[in-house]
């Protein structure tokens, strides 16, 4: 499995995934393979074969971010926000959610229009490492969202 994830965050996705279904034959049902295969096949652009594996991921550990961290990822790229919320917000609520979940779900509530739930979604983001300019850079249509978060006077330049 570490040769797929090696070849994964490459950007060498063919390999990669040779590798991930050779674990996954493996080790059937193994939530981390399912997490990094399905990855291989998103970064490919095979986002059905990635659903179904991400599904099967959170249908093994109901109690881990990762699946329905991905999966609202792949429905914010499908421009089905309400899903993506929904996906987000759950992946968001569990223990050991990254900074990267926190700032996909404040990115999906400010495209619902939800400016108070996207500030605290995006604080938290930044409590958990989330780089302030990326913050900053997603919020850059919204001064009263900067403003909240104090990343009005941030300087964006390159």
């Amino acid at each position: 499995m570490q040769l797929g994830r090696a070849f994964l965050f490459a950007g060498r996705y063919d390999s990669a995934l040779i590798y991930l279904q050779v674990s996954n034959a493996l080790n059937p049902g193994s939530y981390r393979i399912l997490i990094s295969l399905g990855r291989a096949h998103y970064a490919g652009g095979d986002f059905d074969h990635a659903r179904e594996l991400w599904t099967q991921a959170a249908s093994i550990d109901s109690t881990a971010y990762a699946a329905d961290a991905w999966l609202g990822r792949l429905s914010a790229d499908e421009a089905d926000i309400t899903s993506a919320r929904s996906y987000l917000s759950r992946a968001a609520s569990r223990t050991g959610a990254p900074g990267w979940v926190h700032m996909h779900l404040a990115d999906a509530l400010l495209a619902t229009g939800d400016a108070p739930a996207a500030i605290v979604a995006y604080a938290a983001a930044l409590e958990k490492g989330a780089d302030p300019k990326a913050v900053a850079q997603a919020t850059r249509r919204y001064p009263q969202v900067q403003r909240s978060l104090g990343l009005d006077t941030l300087d964006l330049a390159p």
